[in-house]
């Protein structure tokens, strides 16, 4: 009997086997280093958006606090804005710090100050400035992608551009009336007690009424049952200034729900008796006047002139040619009752806007992010 040769291994299927896991050892090796790569890049990427949105974040929040800076400035107190705007670009995220590229003035429209005719934010703030536009850059390490021969870092940037306007539609249902061209002041700016027809609250300027800048912190006394008379000292206010016509029926308040719609230059409505106005709508800036507050709080009043002066055809009415915020307070009560209002020049609210507010006229200011 003959015997049998097989050159055949005595299990072919354990020796496939162990082929096959060697080339899923290999391919998986291939893929998952292809897979830590793709992860690793989109953490990077991932982080890179996030900085992006973190600095741009910081460059807004710079050229915000920029503008409002250009707003408080006055004419002896023009600070450099770019300390404001260095502060708010403390935005950091893990290592990353940020740095302002540049940081101009804005002058004119919306046309950016780059050439340097606007100034730059280290210099005191232009009396043309009506806002300001920022550039930052940050850098930051990457996590992934420099294992793989990329970058050990990253920079990202960002700009924003911050603007002033005027507020274009106030509200018209301010609680009192102030005759502006000739006011009862009884505080000046200074804090010193005075009792004087002036400063006006406003002037006219190349023929169109603008909030004076002398008037900027006086306290006036807005609602007062002798403020048609002047008082015990003999200045006649209304009746000298010809704000009223007959004084003898007015006293400081409006007729705010019958002005809430009414836009000024027009004529606005005020009331009789010992009772006050009241508010339509809240006031949309800080320490702003809610409905049914009228003291410890930020007002916007119409402001009326002497000319044209109330006459047969406008009874019961003044004429009024613009807004001003005034913070309100009060003393006494009963026919005692004096509402006093601290002009705040240059006031920030929100709400619909023009682009034609300078610093010189002044009045209710909105800011906007416009780039």
């Amino acid at each position: 009997m003959r015997e049998r040769h097989d050159d055949r291994p005595e299990d072919e299927s354990s020796v496939g086997s162990g082929a096959r896991r060697g080339q899923i050892i290999i391919l998986f090796a291939l893929f998952s280093t292809i897979l830590v790569g793709m992860l690793g890049l989109a953490t990077d990427l991932g982080f890179a958006f996030a900085q992006k949105r973190t600095i741009q974040n910081a460059a807004d929040a710079g050229a915000l606090a920029g503008a409002r800076h250009v707003v408080r400035s006055t004419g002896s107190v023009r600070p450099e804005v770019v300390t404001f705007v260095e502060a708010k670009l403390e935005n950091r995220v893990g290592s990353t710090v940020n740095d302002m590229t540049y940081c101009k003035y804005l002058v004119g429209a919306i046309t950016l100050a780059d050439d340097g005719t606007g100034g730059d934010c280290h210099a005191p703030v232009l009396p043309g400035a009506k806002g300001v536009h920022v550039k930052v850059e940050e850098e930051h390490d990457t996590f992934f992608i420099k294992v793989v021969g990329g970058p050990d870092t990253v920079s990202t940037s960002a700009e924003a551009t911050a603007r002033v306007e005027r507020l274009s539609s106030p509200p018209g249902d301010g609680p009192f009336l102030v005759c502006a061209t000739s006011p009862w002041a009884v505080l000046s700016a200074a804090g010193t007690t005075i009792d004087s027809n002036s400063p006006s609250i406003i002037i006219k300027v190349g023929g169109a009424w603008q909030i004076n800048p002398l008037a900027s912190g006086v306290t006036y006394k807005i609602f007062d049952n002798q403020i048609s008379n002047g008082p015990a000292g003999g200045l006649s206010v209304f009746k000298r200034a010809g704000c009223k016509a007959t004084a003898a029926d007015f006293n400081g308040a409006a007729e705010s729900v019958a002005n809430k719609d009414r836009a000024a230059p027009g004529w606005f409505e005020h009331k009789e008796g010992s009772a006050q106005g009241t508010i339509v709508y809240e006031v949309e800036g800080v320490g702003g006047c809610k409905p049914a507050q009228l003291t410890n709080c930020v007002m916007l009043l119409p402001l009326a002139v002497d000319s044209p002066a109330q006459d047969a055809a406008h009874p019961k009415q003044l004429y009024v040619v613009g807004y001003a915020a005034f913070y309100v307070t009060q003393t006494g009560s009963g026919a005692a009752l004096t509402y006093y209002g601290k002009l705040l020049n240059n006031y920030i609210v929100q709400g619909p806007s023009t682009d034609d507010w300078t610093k010189e006229s002044g009045g209710i200011a909105v800011i906007r992010l416009v780039k």
